[in-house]
């Protein structure tokens, strides 16, 4: 959903950022706030539309869902976070 907007774009001019966060926002409404896959996706949508703040916010939420529930995510998150900190997006690299 989200994620795909994002991540497999493979090319700036496919990506919808905004729609990303639309969707992701959505989603993560549905969920009561409480995923950390979903808030990890919000993240990524919120910085694809270059909202750094929003992207870190959620993606600390994530990160301290992911490490009281003891998933893997976590260390995802916290490399995921640092690009979010330093200004820019996550592109799978795939």
């Amino acid at each position: 959903m989200a994620k795909s907007e994002t991540r497999n774009a493979s090319k700036t001019s496919q990506r919808n950022g905004a729609k990303a966060v639309q969707l992701a926002e959505r989603a993560n409404q549905l969920s009561g706030g409480s995923d950390p896959i979903i808030l990890h996706t919000l993240a990524a949508a919120y910085a694809e539309n270059r909202q750094f703040p929003e992207a870190v916010q959620a993606g600390q939420q994530a990160l301290e869902l992911a490490d009281a529930n003891g998933t893997a995510l976590a260390e995802s998150l916290r490399s995921k976070l640092l690009l979010y900190q330093a200004g820019s997006p996550y592109h799978d690299p795939k």
